[in-house]
């Protein structure tokens, strides 16, 4: 597959070298210079853009109301700025003929006519058949980089198994890792590099950290561990959970039920109150973001990311427009508080860490409260994502195939 893509590219890249030199050669009449397109006119063209895109967004319910009404107020205020300078760029320009009319004076041409001949087309071929050559070989080279480079995203391990469904790491224990699958649970106690299976019975659908302890969701209890995963007892104070997670800094636990239902917990999962409104469907994962008032991220297999706030309906985290996730197939989400990223809002709002999604096209990061998603260098078909407070920005992930990575730097590279 790669040496298809590797030979198309290098087809792409020759026919258009060839079209550049050619193109001269078929000009048998002088073609006036076609004028500049102002700034503020290609400006206008991407807010109506961005525009179209908002409203898009809006129609099929990916934006609220609210979100809408507050982006595009800003997209119009910067359409009128760029229309004010396009005016008063206008009037200047009828000023100066203005008063070259009443001196006398002649205009000069606004376009100039460029006569091409065969022999001025022709001197292009030597250069541009050089061009063309130059061209290919940085087009093969930057391929077998990226190529090498991918390669370069060493595997440090490989769990063993297929379609991993959640990963965690004992917090006093950074180097236990913890994953469990669809036929069971693997753990590894030296940071991913070997993998057994955890003497856990049964299938496995996720799995949470907090202080010492261990959570896995499996189809009948909920299991417990206070010793990075050696030894298992089973919860007797969780209700049966299919997906569930815990806030760093508070208490908070969220959880989806058997039955399907949103319930919330304050006091770390001794007591649970049950949401009235339903979940979204397809839910693959479930994140905790407990900077200022906690509120609920699930990772979707056909909606991408959804966030709730308590008290109130599901909406669209999957970012707007240039910002948006690139798609709506996500299998994992985590919040790292502590990646030492920092943002706020226009409107003073902040937000504090980092949001990471593991989706069928890669990792993606947002540190704008979900405004926005960065694609991260580990692309492919990742399943699932680790992180632990004790090493603030360290991430660990695992792709379909088992294949374990891991990133030292919040996820800019892997290894």
């Amino acid at each position: 597959m790669t040496g298809l893509i590797l030979t198309l590219i290098t087809l792409l890249a020759t026919w258009a070298g060839a079209a550049w030199i050619i193109a001269p050669l078929l000009r048998r009449a002088p073609q006036p210079n076609s004028p500049p397109k102002p700034e503020e006119d290609v400006a206008l063209d991407r807010s109506l853009r961005m525009m179209d895109d908002l409203q898009a967004d809006l129609e099929r319910g990916a934006i609220s109301h609210d979100d809408f009404a507050v982006v595009s107020r800003d997209i119009r205020r910067e359409a009128a700025a760029h229309l004010q300078a396009r005016d008063q760029l206008r009037a200047g320009l009828d000023s100066i003929i203005k008063s070259l009319t009443t001196s006398g004076s002649t205009a000069p041409r606004a376009f100039s006519v460029e006569k091409k001949t065969l022999g001025s087309s022709l001197a292009w071929l030597g250069p541009g058949l050089t061009l063309m050559a130059v061209l290919t070989t940085i087009v093969v080279a930057v391929t077998i980089g990226t190529r090498d480079a991918i390669n370069d995203q060493r595997v440090i391990g490989n769990i063993g198994i297929t379609n991993p469904t959640g990963m965690s790491i004992a917090n006093d224990r950074p180097e236990n890792l913890l994953v469990t699958h669809t036929t069971g649970t693997m753990l590894s106690q030296d940071g991913g590099q070997n993998w057994e299976p955890a003497d856990v019975i049964g299938p496995a659908f996720g799995t949470t950290a907090r202080d010492s302890w261990l959570y896995i969701l499996t189809t009948d209890h909920a299991w417990t561990s206070a010793d990075g995963g050696k030894t298992w007892n089973q919860a007797i104070d969780l209700p049966p959970l299919r997906h569930v997670d815990v806030g760093y800094r508070s208490g908070f636990m969220a959880g989806i039920t058997d039955e399907e239902r949103l319930v919330l917990s304050i006091d770390t999962g001794t007591t649970w109150t049950t949401m009235s409104t339903q979940p979204p469907q397809e839910i693959s994962s479930l994140a905790i973001v407990d900077f200022g008032t906690p509120f609920v991220l699930v990772a979707t297999r056909n909606e991408g990311v959804l966030a709730y706030n308590q008290g109130k309906t599901w909406r669209s985290a999957n970012g707007f427009v240039n910002g948006a996730l690139p798609t709506v197939v996500a299998y994992s989400i985590i919040y790292a508080p502590n990646t030492n990223d920092q943002f706020t809002s226009p409107t003073g709002q902040e937000f504090v860490g980092a949001v990471f999604v593991a989706t069928d096209a890669g990792v993606f990061k947002s540190v704008d409260g979900m405004q926005s998603w960065q694609a991260l260098p580990l692309k492919g078909d990742i399943r699932t994502l680790g992180h632990s407070p004790v090493q603030p920005r360290t991430l660990f992930a695992i792709g379909n195939n088992g294949a374990v990575y891991r990133s030292d730097d919040a996820g800019n590279s892997w290894q």
